[in-house]
């Protein structure tokens, strides 16, 4: 059996959706379906983000009843992968881009926007969606967050539509909007106004923002922040 057909088969019998497999995945849903249709190669890593993000499966429980298959795919020397990639492969640790989110309204994360790359035990972020940190500056978040503090996002579209007061988010302010950046914020809303909330009072003021005008929330919460990290000097 070709491995898109196996991978199609495999992702039915959980009940997962294209869409929500790409997006666990970090990969376009038409790349998804591409792969699934078996049209171009497909590289053993992003087949591996599939199973292993994607569909939440160990590589033994996915080919457990295509061994051959499994050789075909993964038989790979260690020597010929990068260590990064060796990393993920063994399920040790993760490599995770470090970005400056500079350009306001883009979700999705430009390769020329990663500045660094950090790793985390794999199985710290498995529940995460497409994570990614970034560094905070300024003390609008204090004392939660400090200047210089490294954050991580979850960047899962049900908990950006769905904020949680309690919660940090990672916000992007329209171009339509009087602000502009991207900063973080706790996010409240009501019927009419979004109000994006900073801890620290001090020289910062809460924004709100007319949700007639910005009905589209993945447009404006980026991800949760899920971890806060900082160097000891």
């Amino acid at each position: 059996m070709l491995i898109g057909n196996y991978l199609r088969e495999k992702r039915r019998a959980l009940g997962k959706s294209q869409e929500e497999v790409a997006e666990k995945a970090g990969i376009e849903r038409t790349r998804l379906s591409n792969i699934e249709n078996n049209k171009g190669d497909i590289r053993w890593f992003t087949l591996y983000k599939l199973i292993h993000d994607g569909l939440g499966m160990t590589l033994e429980e996915f080919f457990k009843e295509d061994k051959e298959l499994k050789e075909m795919y993964f038989e790979i020397t260690p020597s010929k992968v990068k260590e990064s990639s060796r990393q993920y492969f063994t399920k040790q640790f993760v490599s995770i881009p470090v970005v400056e989110p500079v350009n306001a309204g883009q979700t999705v994360i430009l390769p020329n926007q990663i500045i660094d790359w950090k790793a985390f035990e794999s199985q710290f972020i498995k529940d995460l969606v497409s994570p990614l940190a970034c560094q905070i500056l300024g003390d609008s978040m204090y004392p939660i967050i400090q200047d210089g503090d490294l954050i991580l996002i979850d960047r899962n579209r049900y908990k950006r539509m769905k904020p949680v007061f309690k919660k940090l988010y990672l916000i992007n302010i329209p171009e339509s909007s009087e602000e502009r950046g991207i900063m973080v914020r706790r996010v409240k809303i009501s019927e009419r106004f979004i109000f994006l909330i900073p801890e620290n009072r001090r020289g910062h003021e809460e924004i709100i923002l007319e949700r007639r005008k910005f009905r589209d929330l993945l447009k404006i919460i980026l991800g949760e922040v899920v971890w806060i990290g900082r160097e000891l000097k």
